[in-house]
């Protein structure tokens, strides 16, 4: 009998020791009692991201630039002119001779003019003269002239060149997407030819403020 109870205490102090080396690890309820949910939040847009704008396509002819202003004004909207110097392709069509004085480049005008042409004597800077038929920054109104002048048989000049000169749009202020698409598609609506849509911040780094000269 004291040989069994011998051999039970050091069974039991054997288990004891192997615990104190071997802990039992016992998993909270709240982590092994359900499967964990993990839920990905979506990154909060920048206020700036969530801001569009629209605007006109650029405009290097005054007078229409004025005219789609006021057409637009008058529809009840409110946009605000950006100007800016920048390079366009001009078109030029002149007549082939130059004249040395201002009285024979004056006739060869007015013959141009008979015949149907815009005509314009224009002074080339070395005691020249020469008749302009007309300069045009859009690729369609330089093709159509270049086919009349083809059409009428007359001989002429051409010459394409990279001018700096005033541009304009018509910008509207940043709002969210939505709204900013419902006037995209008023503008289109309302005729004007292809307005642009595009993210406010994208805007700002195409357009940004012009420096204030120093007083």
């Amino acid at each position: 009998m004291r040989t069994l109870m011998a051999a039970l205490l050091v069974g039991a102090m054997a288990i004891l020791a192997w615990l104190a080396w071997n802990p039992v690890l016992v998993m909270p309820q709240h982590l092994h009692g359900s499967p964990k949910i993990i839920i990905q939040v979506p990154e909060q847009e920048d206020a700036a991201d969530m801001l569009w704008r629209v605007m006109t396509r650029r405009m290097v002819w005054k007078k229409g630039f004025e005219d789609m202003q006021a057409r637009l004004v008058g529809k009840g909207l409110s946009p605000v002119v950006l100007k800016r110097e920048e390079p366009v392709e001009l078109h030029a069509y002149d007549d082939v001779r130059l004249f040395d004085s201002f009285a024979e480049a004056n006739k060869v005008k007015e013959s141009w003019l008979k015949k149907g042409f815009e005509a314009d004597v224009l002074e080339t800077g070395d005691s020249l003269y020469r008749v302009g038929l007309g300069r045009f920054y859009l690729d369609e109104y330089a093709g159509e002239m270049e086919q009349r002048l083809k059409d009428a048989g007359e001989t002429y000049r051409y010459e394409r060149r990279t001018v700096v000169i005033p541009s304009y749009r018509l910008v509207f202020p940043a709002q969210p997407k939505q709204k900013a698409q419902h006037l995209w598609d008023r503008l289109r609506d309302m005729g004007v030819a292809s307005p642009i849509l595009m993210p406010a911040r994208e805007f700002d780094q195409l357009y940004p403020p012009e420096p204030v000269p120093d007083a």
